[in-house]
């Protein structure tokens, strides 16, 4: 259940992703390779190396549940630098958001629609976009990114009569930046093959 009240129930697919600003956590103070997180976007457009990253410090959640899986580095060499690794990471939350829309397909879920990012980690440019070119799809990033607070704000707003229709609210979200793909869709496809393949390996 999305949400209830007395006249109505919503209903909703959720898929989780475990280790996602843990990820982030991570890479700074256990491996050092950043100071602050506003060092990301220049270590991503740094990178020139492709590493294929499995996040999963708690384990892999939807669609695959398994909290056996340790996080997982693939196509590493001599060549790999910190800026790989942190990309790596960052394009590897993407790739499990991917399986998680994959999976979805069959409840009916196209992905040829319009997606909404929220959560502190939708500030980095690089995730947003990146998940544009594999979904095909574009990305809105909402001015107020704590979506979770802020719906839980609405919905007491419902209650207590402030609105009396949801529809009332959706023209009070405050629209954000939209990330497009620009990546070619065989290229998209490509690289989720390739990704795919890493992880069998």
């Amino acid at each position: 259940i999305a949400w209830s009240s007395p006249k109505r129930i919503d209903y909703l697919l959720e898929g989780t992703v475990n280790s996602v600003g843990s990820a982030l956590d991570w890479l700074r103070e256990g491996l050092g390779l950043f100071k602050e997180v506003r060092e990301i976007p220049l270590l991503y457009s740094k990178s020139r190396h492709r590493v294929f990253v499995m996040p999963s410090l708690a384990g892999l959640g939807a669609p695959h549940w398994r909290d056996d899986v340790p996080t997982l580095f693939f196509n590493l060499n001599r060549q790999t630098q910190r800026a790989d690794l942190v990309r790596g990471v960052i394009e590897g939350i993407a790739f499990l958001m991917k399986d998680i829309l994959e999976a979805m397909k069959p409840a009916g879920l196209t992905g040829s629609g319009h997606f909404r990012a929220g959560g502190g980690i939708a500030h980095l440019d690089a995730l947003l976009q990146f998940q544009a070119d594999l979904f095909q799809a574009p990305i809105e990033r909402p001015a107020v990114l704590e979506a979770t607070s802020l719906g839980a704000a609405f919905l007491a707003g419902l209650g207590c009569g402030v609105w009396s229709d949801p529809l009332q609210i959706q023209e009070l979200v405050r629209r954000g930046r939209v990330f497009r793909p620009r990546m070619a869709r065989q290229k998209a496809e490509e690289q989720d093959k390739a990704a795919l393949e890493a992880e069998r390996e």
